[in-house]
């Protein structure tokens, strides 16, 4: 009987640490189950928040747009660009920088405009497109200006190039430009013509493109 009793005892304490056991993994699940679904609204409420912020700063951008068009209010509309590039959020503040840029190197603040095309060319959640228009726009400036060496303005081109961007074309213009400088070797001249060619077959070249190479392909001919 004692044996029966104590037998009896064992099995109930069993049970109730059994109960303990899964009252206890009960609770832990129920924290985790309620960290996930905090997790996932917060997340939610980010990317909804997220929406907001960039449908706010959308209208505000094309409110500036239209300011930009009456001469009067140009500098106004250069001020919302100036703090949408800085603070609104992705998907509007590269494109901000690139017409706040634009109307910097247009009033010749080249410092400035390069500063903005920077700024998007490293912003790792910028638009492709408008990264690679950034680095053509600082390479152009660099050559017109002759702010960067021709070595590293040709590595900059061919990179345009290789990365098969729609500026690839205005890419190997700049390339024809560096080879067609005075001093130019008949292999520069020859490279150039090379380019020039590629650039009149490509079947993504545009129209004017096109025709710019064509008429340095007829003077270089007449020239050789």
């Amino acid at each position: 009987m004692a044996d029966e009793i104590f037998h009896g005892n064992n099995e109930a304490q069993s049970l109730q640490q059994l109960r303990a056991k899964l009252r206890q993994g009960l609770m832990v699940g129920g924290v985790v189950l309620l960290a996930i679904c905090a997790g996932a609204g917060g997340w939610a409420w980010q990317r909804h928040s997220l929406h907001l912020a960039q449908q706010k700063a959308s209208a505000r951008y094309f409110t500036a747009l239209q300011l930009q068009n009456n001469a009067t209010n140009r500098e106004k509309a250069a001020l919302e660009f100036a703090d949408l590039a800085a603070h609104a959020p992705e998907g509007v503040r590269s494109y901000a920088a690139m017409r706040l840029a634009d109307y910097r190197a247009r009033t010749g603040q080249l410092g400035e405009a390069n500063t903005l095309w920077q700024q998007v060319i490293h912003d790792r959640k910028a638009d492709p497109a408008l990264q690679g228009m950034a680095r053509f726009l600082v390479l152009n400036m660099a050559l017109q200006h002759g702010s960067l060496p021709p070595a590293e303005l040709q590595k900059g081109f061919e990179a345009l190039i290789k990365d098969n961007s729609s500026w690839s074309g205005l890419a190997r213009e700049g390339l024809v430009a560096l080879d067609l400088q005075p001093g130019a070797t008949q292999a520069q001249q020859a490279e150039a013509k090379r380019l020039l060619g590629e650039i009149v077959h490509a079947p993504d070249t545009s129209a004017a493109l096109r025709e710019r190479a064509s008429l340095v392909l007829q003077i270089l001919g007449e020239a050789g």
